[in-house]
């Protein structure tokens, strides 16, 4: 077996290294296409001038692509209107080393907009079960490819086209039908690879400048995408061109760059992305890959439909493009954009995990995003998603570190965030924040398979989790699922730590290697109503108006009961900061109590029921960073009840007034004021000692000068 891989190895080599010197047709020739008229290229072609008219078209077969590089330069094709799927080649004169590669089409369907950002809404994957494999790709053995096609390129001279699918168009020209039953995109790739190595016949191979590649394992290669961002509606930006889509197979890449510049269409599906992993079976390991792509919807990374990629030792960028003032929340037919109703703007998501048991794992590397989104998950099932001492950047002033949808489950390992809105914004699944000890990283190479060698583990230094944000730590939405903090873990917010935004959401905190919490407002939890309007997608015709009345009290709402509650269970932690719940202010029909278990810990703060209010009762397009942004008056609790629970020698120092609903104090725990100040508890009116026991209704605490 070993004698057969190395032979087919050698043949590759050779068969490349012959298919690289064949002729091409056309070879330092000019052409021009007048306008009005088409040209369908019908084999590799290659020129030295290039004039397309304003009108003019150049496309391809049925079943095939066409894409052209100048100087191994990907460019030329842009959409033909804002919110359409069709490209054309863009009128002009193009000169110098010209290739227009004829590859077979590459239909991929996508998956629906399941998240993605705080507001999204929920759904299954379109046109591919979750589950399967890869949505438009091949499964299954399609015979060898150990060495290059026969006869030559694809579809260049001795080439014939292979048998295509009825109604499957040219992908990425203009004047050819294109069938999007169940959504379905026409990838044009540099590299296609799957279970049997390389395609070369959906491959533009001109597109790939430096080693070339062969077998499973893909190094030293550079490239290149030069398209345009969007100018008016008469240029619309492009190209959409993928860098490295792989739909089967066990690859190692290293030593890659890939430079994109121009507008993607679709990160669903990965549709103009640097490299693209889909379907089970397929493993990528990407080891010192550089990708710096700008333009709407340009990711760096797309890994869905049960891939699995390991990212190391990388550094990944993607930074925006332009909208159209008629389409500022990038909506009109694709989702180009974060919501408006997130309270973020933002063109690209610099990676994202997409259906069901996918994994990607992201060690010391670099991440970085200007807005959206850097590491999100969207449209997902059981998917795990680990990053071990890693950047997580926002380099604009509005975006998120991670997001999570439907049963994600995140982690971040001495990670470092350096970010614009939330670290994590979290719709579903649950998300840790730890160090990455020798033992845990040693246990997730076993767990997933991470292929870290001996010298690779002992060179990964501990470091503790720290989020640096310019506004917010933490917020969820959508469904109340975990977030677990130890090791040294620091938070560093200007605003408020953490928001809980109408959902029974569960932290769980332990402070006893060094984790912490350094809240700029001096807020560290801030329990509210959903201040999402209605109409997701409507680029923002609906507003979030605040209500004129205070919140009545709910029939049969019970505000000194924990169950369903958002939770709060701090230990071995020293707090610094206040506790607020103003659940039903914003919408009079909710209702959601706060618990506070404080267990070998101690706060000082206010911990109190409170009426809250946006700095604009009226939240628009217009003044969309107001979401999430309220302020508090401490009130008695309506449909928004306190519980505090004092255990094990915690610790409550009251600094100000303060309403709860229920208060568990331990035989061997506390309320205390601070330093010349007294604590005085009043429950139902009435003043009680305050000592050991459990008070349950209209509890309040006052502190006054002793």
């Amino acid at each position: 077996m070993v004698m057969n891989k190395r032979y087919t190895r050698i043949l590759t080599a050779l068969f490349v290294g012959t298919m690289l010197v064949l002729p091409l047709a056309g070879c330092g020739k000019s052409k021009q296409i007048e306008s009005g008229s088409a040209w369908e290229v019908t084999e590799t072609t290659k020129l030295s001038n290039l004039t397309i008219a304003d009108g003019a078209v150049i496309k391809a077969p049925e079943g095939y692509s066409v894409t052209m590089t100048v100087d191994g330069i990907e460019t030329g094709q842009v959409l033909e209107k804002w919110d359409g799927k069709d490209y054309k080649f863009a009128p002009g004169t193009y000169k110098g080393d010209i290739v227009l590669t004829l590859a077979k089409a590459n239909m991929v369907s996508r998956v629906s907009t399941g998240g993605g950002m705080p507001g999204a809404a929920g759904g299954a994957p379109d046109g591919a079960a979750a589950t399967g494999g890869m949505p438009g790709g091949a499964e299954g053995a399609r015979g060898s490819r150990a060495g290059a096609p026969e006869g030559g390129m694809p579809g260049g001279a001795g080439g014939a086209p292979g048998e295509t699918a009825a109604g499957v168009g040219m992908p990425g020209a203009a004047g050819s039908a294109v069938s999007r039953s169940g959504g379905a995109y026409p990838f044009r790739q540099a590299l296609y690879l799957d279970t049997n190595g390389i395609d070369w016949d959906k491959s533009v191979l001109a597109a790939v400048k430096g080693e070339k590649p062969t077998g499973f394992d893909i190094h030293d290669i550079e490239i290149k995408s030069n398209g345009s961002l969007y100018k008016d509606p008469t240029s619309c930006g492009g190209t959409a061109f993928t860098g490295i889509y792989a739909a089967g197979g066990e690859y190692n890449i290293k030593n890659i760059k890939i430079d994109f510049f121009g507008d993607g269409l679709n990160d669903f599906i990965g549709y103009g992305a640097g490299i693209v992993a889909g379907g089970k079976g397929t493993k990528l390991v990407l080891d010192n890959v550089t990708i710096n792509n700008k333009g709407v919807v340009r990711a760096g990374v797309i890994v869905k439909d049960g891939s699995k990629v390991i990212v190391k030792n990388s550094n990944i960028q993607a930074l925006d493009g332009v909208l159209p003032p008629d389409d500022p929340w990038g909506q009109s037919g694709e989702m180009r954009s974060t919501l408006w109703i997130s309270g973020m703007k933002g063109t690209t998501r610099a990676t994202s995990i997409l259906g069901a048991d996918t994994e990607a794992t992201y060690i010391n590397s670099s991440i970085t995003s200007e807005g959206w989104g850097v590491l999100s998950t969207d449209g997902t099932n059981n998917i795990h998603l680990n990053a071990i001492n890693c950047k997580v950047n926002n380099t604009g002033d509005e975006g998120y570190g991670n997001y999570n949808d439907p049963s994600a489950h995140v982690a971040y390992y001495g990670c470092e965030f350096n970010i614009a809105t939330f670290a994590s914004a979290i719709g579903s699944g649950d998300v840790y924040y730890g160090d990455s000890t020798s033992e845990v990283v040693a246990g997730l190479n076993d767990k997933f398979g991470l292929g870290l060698t001996d010298e690779e583990l002992k060179a990964i230094p501990v470091k503790s989790t720290i989020i640096n944000s310019k506004k917010y730590g933490v917020m969820w939405h959508r469904s109340g699922n975990p977030l677990t903090i130890d090791g040294g873990t620091t938070f560093n917010t200007p605003k408020t730590t953490f928001i809980v935004s109408g959902v029974p959401a569960v932290l769980n905190m332990d402070g006893s290697k060094g984790a912490r919490i350094n809240a700029g407002n001096g807020v560290i939890m801030q329990v509210m109503s959903d201040d999402q309007p209605a109409g997701e997608m409507d680029q923002g015709a609906s507003s979030f108006d605040e209500p004129t009345t205070a919140p009545e009290p709910i029939a049969g709402f019970d505000n000194t009961s924990t169950a369903d509650a958002a939770t709060a269970n701090f230990s071995n932690i020293a707090l610094k900061g206040d506790f607020y719940n103003s659940v039903g202010w914003a919408k009079l029909t909710d209702k959601l109590n706060m618990v506070l278990n404080l267990n070998k810990s101690s706060i000082t703060g206010v911990i109190s029921a409170s009426e809250s209010h946006h700095r604009s009762p009226k939240i628009t397009k217009a003044n969309q960073s107001d979401f999430h942004s309220i302020t508090d008056t401490v009130q008695p609790a309506v449909n928004n009840g306190v519980i505090v629970n004092l255990t094990n020698g915690s610790t409550w120092t009251v600094t100000g007034t303060s309403y709860v609903t229920s208060l568990i104090i331990g035989d061997d725990s506390s309320v205390i004021a601070p330093e010349g100040y007294k604590v005085t508890m009043t429950v139902n009116g009435v003043k009680k000692e305050i000592k050991a026991g459990k008070y349950s209704g209209k509890v309040t605490l006052t502190v006054a000068k002793s």
